[in-house]
Parts: C-alpha cells; sequence; structure tokens
C-alpha cells in the first residue's frame, strides 16, 4: 500500500481507497518501489488493516458489514444515454432527470453485475427527491 484516500457521502457511506505502489507511480513518476514490495501482497495488506480496524466500528457499522472490493481506478467503458425528440414539440422525450433515474434504477446494478466489472458510477448523477413535512404531535400520538 503506498497511498490512500478517503471520501464520506451524506448517505452515510464511506469510501476508502488504498493504491497500490505501482498506481502511486503513475501519479508521482520517477520514484523508486518500496524494496521487498511485491504488488499480490497488497490485498492482503488491506485485509489486515480492515480486520484491525473492525473491533473499534460501532455495532450498528458492524452489523452491516464492511465491503473490499479490487478495482482499478481506470475507465474502461463509458455509456451515453440519450431521448430523440418529439417531432410535435422539438424537445426531447425525457429530460436529465428522468435519464439519470432511469440509469439509476435500471441500468447500474445489471452492469455492476457483469463479471469484471469492479463499480459503476454515474456521472453527472441526479436523483429524485421528496419534502415531508412530519406533524410532531400526530407522530406522538401513534405510539
Amino acid at each position: 500500500m503506498a497511498a490512500r484516500s478517503s471520501s464520506r457521502s451524506s448517505a452515510s457511506k464511506a469510501c476508502y481507497t488504498v493504491f497500490t505502489e505501482q498506481q502511486r507511480r503513475l501519479v508521482h513518476p520517477g520514484r523508486d518501489l518500496r524494496a521487498g514490495y511485491r504488488r499480490e501482497h497488497g490485498p492482503v495488506l488491506v485485509q489486515n488493516r480492515v480486520a484491525i480496524a473492525q473491533p473499534t466500528l460501532p455495532d450498528v457499522t458492524r452489523a452491516i458489514g464492511v465491503t473490499v472490493k479490487k478495482q482499478s481506478p481506470d475507465i474502461l467503458l463509458g455509456v451515453s444515454l440519450y431521448s430523440e425528440d418529439n417531432p410535435e414539440t422539438g424537445r426531447p422525450y425525457h429530460n436529465q432527470l428522468y435519464l439519470s433515474n432511469y440509469a439509476t434504477i435500471q441500468l447500474k446494478d445489471e452492469l455492476a453485475r457483469v463479471e469484471g466489472v469492479g463499480d459503476v458510477t454515474i456521472f453527472g448523477q441526479q436523483d429524485y427527491s421528496m419534502r415531508v413535512w412530519l406533524d410532531p404531535d400526530k407522530l406522538q400520538s401513534r405510539t
């Protein structure tokens, strides 16, 4: 393991990325490999660090589990969705929000199930949202 980065989202999802020495050299060319480092040891080192960190995680997080996926940072394939124009209005049948939602619901999981695919990312993803107002008094009466 040569470098690490982490990110969190508002949806309670955290991503911790570990780069191998070869990937780090692409970012920082000209630096030598560490003496004695073998590429196949990377996944074992990651699993060891996950095992060390798991006892410190909250019970809820441990119950959900920690997922470790090996993947390349390179983009293998790009897919573009578009909607044809309606001849009556001259505007697309479906807007970007609809297409983004369609890709999230119908395509993302199917593409992720293809053997050899590490992850599927939707660039420019848009999601439907909902605003909900709750009446505390009515909620109190339901208990």
